[in-house]
């Protein structure tokens, strides 16, 4: 599964000619307007057609644009997954280098390019998903079952971009509802569009994952947001909404006949426990300009070649036993993380979202509505596999005790998978670097409902839509 899908799919449905130096004149996989419009007007070849124009934005989870970026710090959304776990408490950037700023708190504001790249990424999806749907799907007296599961993976990919967005450019969900979160855009939306309170974007994101999971399907390929991926970003949705019943039921979904074992390798999307991910290889690795060249130590990029290492905060791998498997992902020397291990040539998968995730927030829902006999034996079995279950039954006397235990837990299982920060932000935890003797580099404490934990509205947005207010 390392060639990603949309590759042969370009191949069978490109709509520019090439030069005709390279093509054979006689016999050509390119089609014509006239065959493509033929196709698109047969419900039963439409699905076809869908998907394989979507491969090129899924591509754009993994890089906005392999030819003209230059940034050495951005590379789609494992780019946001290491910028907002460097913004929390349990990683450690031991130099600084690319993403230093992250690290310190200063890399929100709205002239930076950071939080420009973040707000293009999650944008172009929407914008790409809306046009879909007016283009193909806007007529809903001819929605085939066919065609509801293509525009459930749309509607997927919208729903989680705005999850990403609204947490991005917002505070939690719970206790901030009037706040203003972002534009929301759907099809026949105007240009310019104010900001919806967080409330509405949430509205939105249900509605949006909810018929990705009641009209998506369940698949093999791990490169598409099926209804699994659905269902997990909707738990996370209603995790920050603090509707436990909804997260258990949404959660149980995702991970249903889903391995949930010890992962052996985290960089290879056809493990058993991955839910959603993109399949790097030769012809599109972006080498340098990547995860891997930021977090694997193992590799000659600039955490292997120049020492830029991502370590784990001391204070949190203390409290890691000695007989848990998951202690070795960190070095003991200097606690550099060597979790994620990608071949030489930086062709590592991307993983962006495992079963891990919605196993857990299934636990914390349980727990939260005082379901402890269950949620301590649905931990015991996740743990049973890392070799940490002998602790659950000392943390089962109250809710407060479990909660605290199961937010450790899911800090250690998820550590450098772009969780962290939202997790903290929902938590309404403080972020932490003053306590003494850590291993911090940048000591600061942050407080819950801080200006640092939200990124400013993108400058050039402001001006170009004055409908738009700023974040402090």
């Amino acid at each position: 599964m390392k060639l990603h899908k949309f590759l042969p799919a370009l191949a069978l449905l490109a709509f520019t000619a090439c030069s005709s130096d390279y093509l054979d004149k006689n016999e050509t996989p390119y089609i014509t307007q006239k065959q493509k419009d033929a196709l698109t007007s047969d419900p039963t070849a439409l699905p076809r057609v869908i998907r394989a124009e979507l491969q090129a934005v899924y591509q754009t989870f993994q890089i906005q644009d392999l030819v003209s970026n230059t940034r050495h710090d951005y590379f789609g959304l494992k780019s946001v997954n290491l910028a907002t776990d460097l913004m929390g408490e349990d990683m450690v950037q031991t130099k600084h280098h690319h993403f230093g700023f992250d690290y310190n708190f200063e890399n929100r504001e709205a002239p930076y390019a950071r939080t420009r790249l973040f707000w293009a990424l999650f944008y172009k999806i929407i914008a790409s998903s809306n046009d879909f749907i007016v283009k193909y799907l806007n007529d809903d007296s001819k929605m085939t079952p066919e065609l509801a599961v293509v525009k459930a993976e749309l509607l997927t990919l919208r729903g989680l971009s705005y999850y990403y967005l609204v947490n991005l450019y917002q505070q939690t969900y719970k206790g901030n509802e009037k706040a203003l979160g972002v534009p929301l855009s759907l099809p026949g939306s105007p240009a310019q569009l104010p900001r919806a309170t967080v409330e509405e974007v949430y509205k939105q994101i249900v509605e949006d994952l909810t018929y990705g999971v009641e009209n998506g399907q369940l698949t093999d390929d791990h490169t598409d947001a099926d209804k699994r991926v659905a269902a997990a970003f909707l738990a996370k949705a209603y995790a920050a909404m603090e509707d436990w019943a909804n997260v258990e039921k949404y959660a149980y979904i995702a991970v249903d006949g889903v391995s949930v074992g010890f992962p052996s390798n985290l960089c290879k999307i056809d493990n058993d426990d991955v839910l959603w991910g993109y399949g790097i290889n030769d012809q599109n690795t972006t080498v340098y300009a990547s995860f891997f060249s930021h977090i694997d130590t193992s590799i000659q990029g600039y955490a292997g070649a120049l020492g830029v290492y991502k370590a784990i905060h001391n204070k949190l791998y203390d409290q890691i036993s000695d007989n848990d498997a998951r202690k070795a992902w960190w070095r003991k020397k200097d606690l550099a993380t060597m979790k994620f291990k990608s071949p030489a040539d930086f062709t590592g998968d991307y993983i962006y979202l495992r079963s891990a995730d919605p196993y857990l927030l299934y636990v914390e829902a349980l727990g939260e509505q005082g379901k402890l006999t269950d949620a301590a034996a649905a931990l015991k079995s996740f743990l049973a596999s890392r070799g940490a279950a002998d602790q659950v039954d000392q943390h089962v006397t109250d809710v407060a005790d479990f909660r605290g235990f199961l937010q450790l837990q899911r800090r250690i299982e998820l550590w450098g998978e772009g969780t962290s920060l939202f997790d903290l932000k929902r938590w309404k935890l403080p972020i932490d670097r003053t306590v003494e003797g850590t291993n911090h580099r940048t000591k600061v404490k942050v407080e819950v409902g801080s200006k640092e934990l939200v990124y400013q509205i993108p400058q050039r947005e402001i001006d170009q839509n004055k409908l738009l207010e700023q974040n402090p």
